[in-house]
């Protein structure tokens, strides 16, 4: 999902979130997320409780690749934590 205000052209604030497609649910579970919420952009590894925001200096499009790059690895880590 990709959210852009006031527009996804060029944004003051943006979220982008990826999703597990979890089979055995049927449904989708978001792992990971970067937004700008907390007045910087900044990655949140939804798979981890309590996991702490890793600051990034990222715009839309950036955090877009970043995560379509690392979501294979997210996706993963979620399946391995709730499958213990």
């Amino acid at each position: 999902m990709i959210r852009g205000e006031p527009d996804l052209t060029d944004p003051d604030e943006f979220a982008v979130t990826v999703y597990y497609n979890d089979p055995e649910r049927g449904s989708s579970i978001p792992v990971a997320r970067i937004d700008t919420d907390h007045g910087q952009s900044h990655l949140d590894k939804l798979f981890l409780e309590d996991a702490p925001k890793e600051w990034m200096d990222i715009d839309l499009w950036d955090a877009v690749d970043y995560l379509i790059d690392h979501h294979p690895e997210y996706a993963r880590k979620h399946r391995d934590l709730t499958e213990r």
